[in-house]
């Protein structure tokens, strides 16, 4: 499962589906349907049938004064605090 996808090319498309990740949930589902929504929707597919789940983040969201050696490639990689609080469901600007 991935979420909070802005921008596959097609290489990565096929990758995901070669390794069978069934669920895709893009910054645009985030943005139109609400962060709770989809991470209410993430939990119950990643509970159906399993023993748990692991979380991992992808580095361009980190602030670069907490992570001075890490520089984001666009400025929407860092959340809003609307996309990272899931009780907001308020749309957000867009991603890159």
């Amino acid at each position: 499962m991935l979420i909070g996808v802005r921008d596959i090319d097609a290489a990565e498309r096929e990758n995901i589906r070669r390794a069978g990740v069934a669920e895709v949930y893009t910054m645009r589902d985030i943005d139109e349907r609400g962060m709770r929504t989809v991470m209410e929707e993430a939990l119950r597919a990643a509970g159906r049938g399993t023993a748990g789940y692991h979380v991992s983040l992808d580095m361009d969201w980190i602030d670069p004064e907490d992570a001075p050696a890490w520089a984001p490639r666009c400025a929407a990689g860092r959340p809003t605090v609307r996309r990272i609080w899931p009780w907001r469901s308020s749309p957000t600007t867009a991603a890159c």
